[in-house]
Order: C-alpha cells, then structure tokens, then sequence
C-alpha cells in the first residue's frame, strides 16, 4: 500500500513540475484601427509604436520590418503635416482677404494626398511585422505538446505519455 503511495505522490509532483515549467517566450501583439490610426495591444493593454519595435527586437525579420513601418509612418506624417500647413496657409489668407498663392496651395494638397498611400504602406507592413513576430512566438516548454494520461485496464493501471 505505502509503495503505491509513494508512486503516485512521485506522479503527481513530476506532472506538477512539468506543467509548472511551462512558459510562452513572448506575448502576441495586436493591432486595431481606430480612426484610420494603428494602435497596437499586448494582453489587452495599448503600448506605442516604439515599445513594440522593442518587444520585437529579438525577432530580426519582425523588427525589421516594423521599422520599416515607422520610418512609412514618419515619411507619411512629415508630408501630410506640412501639405496641411501650406494649404491650410492659403486657405487662412484666402478667408482672411489676403491674396492667396495658390500654386503654393495646390503643392500642400498634393502632399496631403500623396501621404495617404504611404500611411496605408505604414498600416500594411506594421500588420506584416506583427504577424511575423506573433507567428515566431512558441512555448519554451516540452510539455505543451505532450500529454500523460492514466488508463485502466483489465490487469491494472497503467501510464500513457503521447509525444
């Protein structure tokens, strides 16, 4: 009786132990459009743009790509930002019975439409970058792809471990 004990409290610790040791690498990010802007996620909490390059620093072909989108998204608002300002600027002179240029106006709207492909590059390489990393996440743990399962039989009890 005390050695079938002691076999099933060693079976019961060496299964806790194992599930115990089980730990995932990493988290997976999300990204959602609100508003026309990204914004990304880690269980369920916003991070920035920069701290998910940084979780993703030891993925190279992630990290690489996401800063590939950062470098769209800086491009994308430097344009959009200073076409804004100058056709914003001419508009406000306009209104304001001012002579407007409006050569100087039509350049600002073209920069204001030609940031939009570019933003939509940005939000299609940073949804690259996170699905890379998030597909390169993997437990560090034996266990997660194994099981134990105790069977009864006709002649006694016995141990099942799938691989």
């Amino acid at each position: 009786m005390s050695k079938s004990l002691i076999v099933l409290a060693l079976l019961l610790l060496s299964t806790s132990f194992a599930f115990s040791q089980t730990e995932t690498v990493g988290d997976s990010i999300t990204m959602e459009s609100v508003f026309g802007s990204p914004e990304f996620y880690i269980d369920g909490k916003k991070i920035t743009l920069t701290r998910a390059i940084k979780i993703m620093k030891p993925n190279p072909m992630a990290y690489d790509q996401m800063r590939t989108a950062r470098k769209r998204r800086n491009l994308s608002n430097a344009l959009g930002i200073t076409g804004g300002f100058i056709f914003g600027w001419q508009v406000g002179a306009a209104l304001g019975g001012g002579e407007p240029n409006w050569v100087i106006g039509s350049i600002g709207a073209g920069l204001m439409v030609a940031s939009f492909p570019i933003n939509s590059s940005y939000k299609r390489k940073a949804k690259e970058g996170i699905d890379t990393y998030n597909s390169g996440l993997r437990s560090s743990s034996f266990w997660e792809r194994s099981e134990i399962n105790i069977s009864f039989a006709g002649n006694g009890i016995g141990l099942i471990m799938r691989f």
